[in-house]
């Protein structure tokens, strides 16, 4: 099963926020039907027509699509799926919509195959499909028609892996509505889909094209420091010399420590978590944004890899410990094929920043390149020496703490107790990450996949 591609869009005109997953035709996998689809009068009357269930004797939901007179058609075409989350007048309206752009679908109905399934959180079991179909870590979409083995034949099925940011991106928008939905009081499912249908005319797609803020700022508004700019986190003057970053969406500045504690951008409205750091030289700065632009642009623009990757490089002489630089070098080198240069650059990103989810996307595919499985190069006698190591000390370190302040805690009530314990777990974790890292000559990133893996296989302690 291989991830599937995705992106992300949102239009204000239509109210909606969308994930669209691209699902490739080489993942096709066995039919499946279910009698729950012969039990739904909507999903039988129509030719075409989507629906979100849990088969039977399975804990994974499933898109079934109906295709009447189409279906052999799709077949050997991509499919995209969107999830995607209205904030209407009423009420939060979650559809799912199924898109197949095949050519001959196309010169016989004159429009390619669209199916949508609307979903209504105030609805019981829809509440439940939602939750369970946006928390799965794979995406599995079955197309049938009527066939040979009656209205409901299965014809054949797609299954990708969803990406971790995808995932990550599906509970927050989730989130998100049923906190709107909430504070609604007048909610009707019926006055929705009126809202819905009259903003999406028959004729045009309701699926929104990919937008290039979700992966790059507009490098033509790449903000300077303006003068009197208040970070809208701690409403201080943002001034040169300090950390700073910039939301990925509305380009606001904010400093970097204040963007660390909420990890995603404060404007009101504004529900990005993805930031970049701003150089503070000139030279550096305009090496980041011109490297950036040549990479995410290249297709587009004609721009070479290799001329991407040699802006990069004097970016980073310039910002030698630049966490984006760094990432975009590694891909970059990745995608030339230069493999003993992009590990040697992530090792230093890793090194540098542990918690870069590019670094571990770019980790992945080199062990996948090399044929090699996704742990770490050491015998597994020593990781679970190590793990035992870290689990035993922590355990260790957090009596050596607690019981010395026990007899502190007589006149605590129960959430200051736990608050006080919660503390200390905290401080006796980190003085252990320490001492682990130092004795084994391990990264943050190293001990992490060693924790990964112990907790994974359940690794004995004894």
């Amino acid at each position: 099963m291989t991830v599937g591609a995705w992106y992300f869009s949102k239009s204000q005109e239509k109210h909606v926020t969308q994930i669209i997953v691209r699902m490739h035709p080489d993942n096709e996998i066995s039919p499946l039907v279910d009698n729950q689809l012969l039990a739904d009068p909507a999903f039988m009357r129509a030719n075409w027509a989507a629906i979100v269930i849990v088969p039977s004797g399975s804990s994974n939901p499933a898109i079934f699509a109906k295709a009447t007179g189409a279906v052999e058609m799709l077949r050997g075409n991509s499919a995209e799926v969107a999830i995607a989350y209205y904030h209407l007048r009423h009420g939060g309206l979650l559809q799912v919509f199924v898109r197949v752009d095949s050519q001959g679908v196309k010169q016989k109905f004159g429009y390619p195959y669209l199916s949508e399934h609307p979903l209504w959180l105030d609805d019981e079991k829809d509440f439940k499909t939602i939750d369970s179909f946006l928390s799965s870590e794979k995406l599995q979409l079955f197309f049938v028609a009527p066939g040979e083995d009656g209205p409901c034949t299965g014809y054949f099925g797609l299954e990708n892996e969803l990406p971790i940011d995808c995932r990550e991106f599906l509970k927050r928008e989730l989130l998100a509505m049923r906190k709107y939905h909430g504070g609604i009081h007048n909610r009707n499912f019926d006055l929705c889909l009126q809202q819905y249908n009259s903003e999406n005319p028959l004729e045009q797609s309701p699926i929104l094209q990919e937008q290039i803020f979700r992966y790059t700022v507009d490098y033509e508004r790449q903000p300077d420091l303006p003068p009197n700019a208040i970070c809208p986190y701690c409403r201080e003057t943002i001034e040169k010399g300090r950390s700073l970053v910039c939301c990925n969406e509305c380009l606001t500045i904010h400093h970097s420590e204040c963007w660390s504690e909420t990890n995603r951008c404060t404007v009101f409205g504004c529900l990005c978590s993805k930031a970049r750091t701003i150089p503070q030289s000139s030279d550096a700065k305009r090496f980041y944004w011109s490297g950036m632009k040549l990479a995410d642009q290249e297709d587009r623009k004609g721009a070479s890899k290799e001329e991407a990757l040699q802006v990069l490089i004097r970016g980073l002489q310039q910002n030698p410990v630049d966490q984006e630089l760094l990432e975009l070098r590694g891909w970059s080198e990745f995608d030339l094929g230069l493999y003993q240069e992009a590990e040697a650059t992530l090792s230093r990103l890793l090194k540098l920043h542990p918690r870069s989810d590019e670094g571990r996307k770019l980790w992945k595919q080199m062990r996948r390149v090399q044929g090699k499985e996704l742990v770490l190069d050491i015998s597994e006698n020593k990781k679970m020496e190590i793990y035992r190591d870290y689990k035993e000390s922590c355990d260790r370190a957090f009596v050596q703490k607690y019981v010395p302040e026990k007899s502190e805690k007589a006149d605590l009530d129960f959430n200051e107790v736990v608050a006080q314990i919660n503390r200390l777990g905290s401080e006796a974790t980190a003085e252990v990450r320490k001492r682990i890292l130092k004795k084994y000559d391990l990264s943050e990133f190293d001990l992490n996949l060693i924790l990964q893996e112990g907790e994974r296989n359940a690794w004995p302690l004894e």
